[in-house]
């Protein structure tokens, strides 16, 4: 394996990749029940974000951008050289199936794509040479992503008392950051959706929705709902639906549609 994978090894993970990337997943867009009415609304979404800043030298994210990381479970490995990196990746492979995944998804990219080195994640879960590593740990039961925006200041919190001025402002809002960052964990699977939306659309607190994204779709309920203004009030929705599809989402429009 040393020169990259062996052709039946990497035959039989590209089926396997191919019937997962097939397959129907959590959240995908389902058909508009009966009764249902759509209009397009944009806005923001929110999350509770934990950045973690960029190590000085090199490091290497151990799992793949939407894992489930349980507190405690390493994520980031620092290493002063290649081989402590490969060394960490070997050994989170061997303990977490997330990690291993991972390693099988680079694997079979480097054998569809004939880039070897793409295919060192699974290399060193059999041939790593023992070398020094430091990890970094998930500091709760959270999503992980290496993808960041500037914007994790953007806590739920801030809807509180939400009104089409205050969506005005999230929306115009600048990205925050004091550092370049390695990733970024999500700490509770509840995201939320501030947007705005026309007046005697008859969305109302507590109401029940679907929002749909085009890449994904996902039921929601109506957290709050401002007073209009200028014929448009500010709209605050939740879900645990499919929050690692959600992790793609900043500011952004939807298609909502709310049952009659």
């Amino acid at each position: 394996m040393r020169a990259g994978l062996a052709p039946g090894l990497a035959a039989g993970l590209i089926l396997l990749a191919a019937a997962s990337w097939l397959a129907p997943g959590a959240g995908e867009a389902a058909a508009r029940e009966p009764g249902e009415a759509a209009l397009r609304v944009s806005g923001v979404v929110l999350r509770e974000e934990c950045a973690l800043p960029e190590p000085e030298g090199p490091y290497l994210a151990l799992l793949p951008d939407g894992a489930r990381a349980a507190a405690g479970e390493a994520a980031v490995a620092l290493s002063a050289g290649t081989e402590g990196l490969m060394c960490a990746a070997r050994d989170a492979a061997r303990e977490s199936p997330a990690a291993m995944g991972f390693a099988l998804r680079e694997a079979v990219l480097a054998a569809a794509l004939d880039m070897p080195e793409r295919a060192a994640r699974l290399e060193a879960v059999y041939s790593a040479p023992d070398a020094g590593y430091e990890l970094l740990y998930a500091p709760a039961d959270a999503l992980w992503t290496s993808r960041t925006d500037g914007y994790e200041y953007f806590a739920p919190s801030l809807l509180e008392g939400l009104d089409a001025e205050g969506l005005d402002g999230l929306m115009s809002a600048w990205p925050r950051q004091a550092g370049p960052l390695a990733g970024k964990y999500v700490t509770a699977l509840r995201w939320y959706f501030a947007a705005y939306v026309p007046e005697g659309a008859g969305v109302e607190e507590g109401a029940r929705v679907r929002l749909d994204f085009g890449s994904f779709a996902a039921a929601a309920v109506v957290e709050s709902a401002s007073e209009p203004a200028g014929g448009l009030a500010a709209v605050v929705f939740s879900s645990t639906e499919a929050p690692e599809r959600a992790l793609e989402l900043r500011f952004t429009e939807a298609e909502l549609s709310v049952g009659r």
